[in-house]
């Protein structure tokens, strides 16, 4: 057994033990094992080895991390593998001196008497200072930013300006419209409008105060509040109407006839894109209190309006002289009036739509479309045009417009191409009723599989019946300038009395579609000719619930689209020939109508107008005079678009089915397909100028 020699105590490198430092991140610098000082306890002289002791150590005395260095050679400083802290350098600490001979020595942090041997070490040389360590960042030095030549070319600069639908919704008014006489009456706003409804009604001497005859039925009375806005968003002003409760009327006695005709939407589609070809000015006007102006012809109590009464007789009611809101009589009489004011200006009503109004006289032509209370009118005669406006101011109390801008909610917006109709302001408050303001946009309105989803019996019934009826009827009016909605809306269109969920959600899917077109209008441009031509489809036993075929028909009139239609046949198709051939009636009925229109306008139709029908079978019954087994049962109901084609009053082509508008109308289509049909009805968003 080898015997240890007591050997001098060995000089130990002049490096104090620093005091422990907080943990700090490792670094990611790699450093080579040979830069890494030896721990004591692995470190040994050259001579006999000594079995290994372990160094005590305790939170209080960290073990001790020193190399043992050549005694010949000079001393340096050991690296350190503690990270710079921003702590202040310690003052320097003697270390004990270290005799590996001794199993019983420990190293400690002051000199212990039990060791005689033990030397005090000389001074630490103190290091070079170091700035403190700091997690920010250093700066960046930053250009100037005047250096940059770039070009700043905006949207404003060149003008190609995109109504934003965000920018509506912060010019909302602040809604204050009254549900009671009582808030109203508060409000001096709101007071001031019933006033003047009231004024009005005296003015135009409505009626005459009398004591109640026994026996007669009395009719009550409400107040109706309405803020009208502009396209905008802007406020227009209060609105505050004296309605009466019409359902309280006995037939026969406060009534007799109350049908009043209103305006078709292809007639005014066929006035504006003749208004657009011929350059010619569009006028809009208002008549204030439109219904006061009808005569009535029957006997009528109403009570005195509330919050109205006169003090000095406050029991006596209202007999009737001209008719108000909410009598139903009410349309038909402002309807007569206006009619019979209108006749003696000039003007002939419509054979083909009554709410068209047309003045000729040699080369002189005047449109007017009447809605009620809104009319719009057009013409090649700026001087007749004033002529009129005065004549009307002496009979009605008229409010000019200007240019057409908004009529029956549709924008009409001025762009390069012509004029375009939007209904903006009418989606954006369509989604916002259904809660879809923020829904997620989509491209096509309804799926291959709609079809499917929606037949009965197959999920849940939807909550809400009366909201499914109050969106679907605002998609319906949104059809006036949509095309590309006919199929989806005629379709859940079907489900209003019972709808389910899945109905629901074919309604929720339009609504994300017109989220993301929500700028999308109808354009109508100027066309050299007022040709017709129209194109007809059918998808066969289409509908899952009862195999009934849907037909959709698109009719042009130049350039620009003024028809369109989709819907359900009456009766189960045998064959896809005979779908067709419904179909293509539908359209001959369609274009039959606008060309008698055309001609009552005095327009000029270069040619028969011409019908595409994607079927041959079709297009062959349609110039054959004779009818097969299959096809005898279809002659009585239809013989007359035969008659049409043989007397040349219309051509029937056929047309390959990748080129038929019409397909769009009469089943889901692919995104491709479905934007390629839609960009040749005209459907734009168009660069608008201004702001």
């Amino acid at each position: 057994m080898p015997i240890s020699l007591p050997l001098p105590p060995l000089p130990i490198s002049p490096r104090p033990i620093d005091p422990p430092n907080p943990p700090v991140e490792p670094s990611l610098t790699h450093t080579p094992p040979s830069a890494h000082p030896t721990p004591l306890a692995h470190s040994l002289p050259s001579g006999p080895s000594s079995p290994s002791q372990p160094h005590p150590a305790g939170p209080s005395h960290p073990a001790a991390s020193t190399s043992l260095p050549d005694p010949s050679a000079s001393p340096t400083p050991a690296p350190s593998l503690t990270p710079p802290s921003s702590h202040p350098p310690s003052p320097p600490h003697p270390v004990a001196s270290v005799s590996p001979l001794d199993p019983s020595s420990a190293p400690s942090l002051t000199p212990s008497p039990s060791h005689p041997k033990s030397t005090p070490l000389p001074p630490r040389r103190p290091l070079p200072s170091r700035p403190p360590f700091t997690t920010s960042p250093r700066p960046i030095p930053v250009t100037n930013p005047t250096s940059s030549t770039h070009p700043m070319v905006t949207r404003i600069k060149t003008g190609n300006l995109k109504p934003k639908p965000k920018t509506f919704l912060t010019h909302l008014p602040i809604d204050d419209t009254p549900s009671t006489v009582a808030q109203a009456l508060k409000n001096p706003l709101w007071r001031s409008a019933m006033a003047d409804e009231v004024t009005a009604q005296l003015r135009n001497h409505t009626w005459d105060l009398v004591p109640p005859p026994p026996g007669c039925n009395i009719l009550t009375n409400k107040w109706v509040y309405r803020t009208k806005v502009k396209p905008d968003g802007s406020l227009d002003r209060r609105r505050a109407r004296l309605v009466a409760r019409g359902f309280q009327q006995v037939p026969g006695l406060d009534f007799d006839r109350t049908y009043s005709p209103v305006l078709k939407p292809a007639t005014l589609r066929l006035v504006l894109g003749i208004a657009v070809s011929q350059a010619w000015p569009l006028h809009q006007i208002d008549i204030a209190n439109a219904f006061l102006h009808g005569e009535l012809q029957e006997t009528v109590y109403m009570q005195q309006p509330p919050g109205f009464v006169d003090p000095y007789k406050p029991h006596h009611v209202c007999r009737l002289r001209k008719s108000i809101y909410g009598l139903r009589q009410a349309p038909r009489t402002w309807f007569h009036c206006l009619a019979a004011a209108l006749t003696r200006f000039g003007f002939s009503v419509s054979r083909t739509d009554p709410s068209l109004f047309i003045y000729k006289s040699g080369s002189v032509r005047l449109y007017m479309l009447v809605y009620v209370d809104d009319i719009v009118i057009t013409g090649n005669d700026s001087a007749l045009i004033q002529r009129l406006m005065a004549f009307l101011h002496e009979n009605f109390a008229l409010r000019e417009l200007g240019p057409l801008s908004y009529f029956l909610g549709i924008e009409v917006q001025r762009s390069s191409k012509g004029i375009v109709l939007n209904q903006r302001k009418f989606i954006l408050d369509l989604l916002e009723r259904a809660k879809m303001s923020m829904a997620n946009p989509i491209s096509t309105p309804a799926t291959s599989d709609l079809l499917q989803q929606t037949a009965p019996a197959l999920s849940p019934r939807f909550a809400d019946p009366a909201l499914y009826r109050s969106i679907v009827g605002g998609l319906q009016y949104l059809s006036f300038t949509r095309p590309d909605l006919s199929f989806a809306v005629n379709l859940v269109s079907q489900f209003q009395q019972d709808p389910t969920d899945a109905h629901w959600a074919a309604v929720k899917r339009i609504l994300r579609y017109l989220k993301g077109t929500i700028n999308r209008g109808l354009v109508f441009s100027q066309s050299p000719t007022m040709h017709i031509h129209g194109y007809s489809d059918a998808s066969w036993a289409s509908c899952p619930k009862d195999r009934k075929s849907i037909t959709g028909f698109a009719v042009f009139c130049g350039s620009n689209l003024v028809s369109w239609s989709t819907r359900k046949q009456k009766s189960v198709a045998r064959s896809s020939t005979e779908c067709e051939y419904r179909a293509l009636a539908t359209l001959a009925s369609e274009v039959l109508w606008l060309r008698s229109l055309l001609q009552e306008l005095g327009q000029t139709i270069p040619s028969a107008p011409a019908l595409w029908c994607d079927n041959l079978g079709a297009t062959f019954l349609a110039h054959n005079p004779v009818f097969h087994n299959r096809s005898k049962h279809m002659e009585i109901e239809f013989h007359f678009v035969r008659d049409q084609v043989s007397k040349g009053h219309l051509h029937v082509h056929y047309l390959p089915a990748t080129d038929q508008i019409a397909d769009v109308l009469t089943k889901p289509l692919p995104r491709v397909s479905f934007n390629r049909f839609c960009s040749k009805f005209r459907l734009t968003e168009p660069q608008l100028a201004g702001a």
